[in-house]
């Protein structure tokens, strides 16, 4: 992490000149300075770069630390001066003249104590490299290093009575390959996270009997991060051989004499990258001839997948966590020896859900309850404290210890990305439109040619959700990934190692706004502008969601791409909107009817629009769209929130929409004729949107749609589907359609159909999905079938699984 400060600190000096001014330049022993210590940094990251993944000793790892102090010192310079130096927006001409005289005397101030911090922090960066040339110098033993950690090390906490839990499909199916008699070679990848059991799983397969009399020639080979070919293949022909010296001039000669016209047995346990199998299989002697299985063990599902074999892909397999009654199992049977005392049930479930499924977990955690007091408060002294378990020394740090290879193997610029997920409260998943906006704020993304920032982070998200550490939580409908989280031990990992690197602070309590502050109008070069916040109980409301008014002057942030959600205040601030022709999201909340006419204007005018979120003032005002002849023709998403006396006509011409949502329309004339012929949509939500009593999709229509949600549509008594419509739905959610009182007639030709959720539906309703029920075989091609009802009693939710 000490390396990524550097990055940062280094990236933030080749910025410098945007906002440093001219004064500063012409200030020859400033500008002297930051060049000396830019090539100081150069030297330090190149150190850190050549030092990635040791644990040495005290001395060297107190030198990193001081090391992140300095860089963090750097970040804090200069935005000191950036600050002093951004000028500031008056709204009339005085006050701004008056500012203005007063700001050159702040700079002129900014700019001494700049000078002075710029020679404190080169005369630390010189101190640094002296003694990386004194006590760390390239060919002196000074590091002590440390065995590595890894995958390898979750082996020490199990044991040989241990049984495999909840992998008896999983063991089946690799018994099924390795024996296979139809396939003379394969490859077989074994994928998940740290601590999901992957070599605990092969090794039980590798110890089987039947396996060992199938393939006399075995090795099981473990490949550290730092692997040299030449060591591993020695290790291999020792195991091959089985301690004997066999023929050959070098190591490769010895494993074709080895395994010439043999069957072998290979696994490669713990594979970091490609590059790596690449090398060993190359060395490996043809494979012409006898049967031959190479199986390995990954956390990265790129790796897993990109291990070919002379143009075979591999068997893969991805391990899930446990399911909560193997979970249970395994962690009675270590934590107790048997059954949990009942007084213990409660506090134990909750242990155990904050390992998530993850055996290693499991098993580390309840074999330290094993040797404690079977007592409640010892139980919830533990849950309240497994984050400083973790701490090195502690007595769960063996689960740090298996987390921290990923950490270490990860760019640097994914290690500040990963680690900022610690700021996420337990048990959340972040949006992955909130979570690139964030990276791109703090600076995590570098610049690519042929890329925007936003579509390099999400690769970068990409990346880390490869790697099993970071879980999609729910996928958008074009098959991205919409929110995602850290489990909860990979979290209290990420925030000991924050408070380690002093790479967040976390405030206690949220801060909320009303007013947009008049500083952010200064901001000339913003581009992403979101303040909104979502106050949600059971059901989205009219009122659930709150922006921020904003006063004229908008207008002059040219730059800003996505901005919402803002009150509208007075027909000015729709006026300037009109400028904005960089937005590709805009959200309004406030807009009158008699405000319309100037909004179509504005809208007009943002031709790179992709998002559009507009709200009336209340739940019965009305929305007046209908005049925009030219609408943006990329619009992707669309939200109307608010009375409608027609559907606007230009929605009908929006080929590239793929959502919208419909909300208090209150129609009285039916949308889907409007709406069916959309090429692209996939999504359409109607809440509260229908007067009427019947929805029909006819035939050929809504092609691609995807997702279906009816909610409060309090008229509506009958929904037709017609065979060939919606022939690729996936997801139909009705809720709140008391009127309704079946299925809708001909859904047993939706068959791409996998979930129906229903909430607050009527008895009637329900009885005809009930297997006992006449008209239940229209559902029973549908895999999920799932009824929420809300008990206004105590506002809990009843569920019933009517699958």
């Amino acid at each position: 992490m000490a390396e990524a400060a550097v990055t940062a600190a280094i990236f933030l000096f080749e910025k410098a000149e945007v906002f440093l001014g001219e004064e500063v330049k012409r200030k020859k022993d400033v500008k002297d300075d930051i060049e000396h210590i830019q090539e100081g940094l150069g030297t330090i990251q190149a150190y850190l770069r050549d030092k990635r993944g040791e644990v040495g000793r005290e001395m060297q790892r107190d030198r990193i630390k001081q090391l992140r102090v300095v860089a963090y010192d750097i970040e804090d310079v200069l935005d000191e001066f950036q600050l002093a130096h951004v000028p500031h927006f008056h709204q009339h001409t005085i006050s701004q003249m008056a500012h203005d005289a007063a700001h050159s005397l702040q700079q002129f101030i900014a700019l001494q104590k700049l000078s002075s911090k710029i020679k404190h922090v080169r005369a630390k960066i010189d101190g640094f490299n002296s003694g990386i040339n004194a006590h760390l110098h390239p060919g002196e033993c000074s590091t002590s290093l440390l065995p590595e950690v890894g995958e390898h090390t979750t082996n020490q906490i199990y044991h040989q009575e241990d049984k495999i839990v909840g992998f008896e499909k999983h063991k089946a199916k690799l018994m099924e390959q390795i024996q296979d008699e139809g396939e003379a070679s394969s490859i077989i990848s074994v994928v998940g996270a740290p601590g999901s059991g992957k070599s605990l799983l092969v090794k039980d397969v590798y110890k089987d009997r039947s396996v060992v009399r199938k393939y006399g020639c075995r090795a099981w080979i473990h490949v550290s991060r730092s692997v040299k070919t030449d060591e591993l293949l020695c290790r291999m022909v020792s195991q091959f051989s089985k301690g004997r010296d066999p023929p050959g001039i070098d190591v490769q000669e010895k494993l074709k004499h080895i395994l010439n016209q043999k069957s072998y047995l290979l696994v490669l346990d713990d594979l970091w990258d490609t590059k790596d199998w690449r090398r060993i299989v190359n060395a490996l002697p043809s494979h012409d001839f006898g049967r031959h299985r190479i199986i390995v063990t990954t956390r990265y599902s790129n790796v897993a997948n990109r291990c070919e074999l002379s143009g075979s892909k591999p068997h893969v397999h991805e391990l899930q966590p446990l399911s909560w009654p193997d979970a249970w199992h395994l962690f009675c049977n270590k934590a107790f020896n048997g059954k949990c005392p009942q007084e213990l049930v409660k506090l134990s479930q909750s242990i155990l859900t904050k390992c998530e499924g993850l055996p290693f977990a499991i098993v580390a955690v309840s074999s330290l309850l094993s040797t404690r007091q079977k007592t409640p408060y010892v139980f919830q002294k533990l849950l309240n404290s497994l984050g400083s378990e973790m701490k090195t020394g502690a007595n769960l740090s063996i689960i740090g210890q298996v987390l921290q290879p990923s950490y270490n193997h990860l760019p640097v610029h994914l290690q500040s990305c990963f680690l900022h997920f610690s700021i996420f409260p337990e048990d959340y998943s972040v949006k992955r439109a909130r979570l690139i906006r964030l990276w791109i704020a703090e600076g995590f993304i570098k610049e690519e040619s042929g890329k925007t920032v936003e579509e390099i982070a999400e690769d970068y998200l990409n990346e880390l959700i490869g790697t099993n550490l970071v879980q999609v939580s729910s996928w958008d409908f074009d098959g991205r990934a919409s929110t995602c989280r850290v489990p909860s031990l990979v979290r209290e990992f990420l925030i000991r190692k924050s408070e380690e690197e002093n790479f967040v602070s976390i405030l206690a309590e949220p801060r909320t706004a009303q007013v947009l502050p008049l500083e952010i109008l200064a901001l000339k070069y913003l581009r992403h502008l979101l303040v909104y916040c979502y106050k949600v109980d059971n059901y989205v409301t009219f009122d659930s969601v709150q922006g921020v008014d904003v006063l004229a002057g908008i207008g002059t942030l040219s730059e800003l791409q996505k901005l919402s959600l803002i009150r509208v205040t007075s027909p000015k601030v729709i006026e300037e909107l009109g400028a904005l022709t960089n937005l590709t999201k805009l959200g309004l909340l406030g807009l009158r009817r008699e405000h319309g006419m100037k909004l179509c204007e504005a809208i007009m005018k943002m031709q790179k629009l992709l998002s559009l979120e507009v709200n009336s003032t209340h739940q019965d005002d009305y929305l007046e769209l209908d005049e925009m002849a030219n609408c943006p023709q990329f619009l992707q998403r669309l939200s109307l929130k608010g009375r409608l006396v027609k559907l606007p006509r230009w929605i009908s011409s929006l080929d590239s929409l793929v959502r919208i949502y419909l909300r208090w329309s209150k129609l009285s004339v039916e949308p889907l004729t409007a709406l069916e012929a959309l090429p692209n949509l996939l999504e359409l939500e109607m809440v509260d949107s229908y007067m009427g009593e019947k929805l029909e999709f006819k035939a050929n229509s809504f092609m691609k749609l995807k997702i279906l949600h009816l909610e409060d549509l309090g008229s509506l008594n009958t929904v037709i589907v017609e065979q060939t419509a919606m022939p690729k739905l996936e997801k139909l959610t009705i809720c709140k359609c008391k009127n309704l009182e079946m299925p809708p007639l001909g859904i047993h030709s939706l068959t791409e159909l996998e979930e129906l959720l229903l909430y607050d539906m009527n008895e009637s309703f329900l009885s005809c999905l009930r297997k006992d029920h006449e008209d239940r075989w229209m559902v029973d091609h549908i895999n999920t079938i799932h009824s929420f009802t809300l008990d206004p009693s105590n506002n809990k939710w009843s569920f019933k699984n009517l699958s």
